[in-house]
């Protein structure tokens, strides 16, 4: 898993996108693949974008926002997601991104950080 943002420091009202890649770079398929994100306090959710599919975003729980469960991702196949945020305070901010699937029991993590001034 790969991500990235457009830009490493944003001010206070700027929107970021960060940009998720999911590869699958073994000889099996991935099934059954669950994204789910956390944004930090001080960044507000605006946009969810499916790139590789059309897939739904599901009303977030506590905080945490979930990607439509997708079914497979082939061999050597790439599904990318961008997500956009709107820094609404300053100090650093972050995205934490976790990929769950039948293939892999444990959760992959990644946390970008972002920093957001006045």
């Amino acid at each position: 898993m790969e991500i990235s943002q457009s830009t490493n420091s944003v001010s206070v009202g700027d929107v970021i996108t960060y940009t998720v890649d999911i590869r699958n770079e073994s000889n099996s398929s991935e099934k059954s693949v669950v994204l789910s994100f956390v944004l930090s306090e001080g960044l507000e959710f605006s946009r969810f974008n499916s790139v590789s599919a059309e897939l739904a975003l599901r009303a977030p729980r506590e905080g945490r926002y979930e990607v439509e469960r997708i079914a497979e991702i082939r061999p050597q196949g790439l599904r990318r997601f961008r997500i956009e945020a709107r820094a609404e305070t300053a100090g650093k901010e972050s995205l934490h991104v976790q990929v769950v699937s039948l293939s892999g029991p444990e959760p992959r993590d990644h946390t970008l950080s972002t920093q957001v001034v006045p």
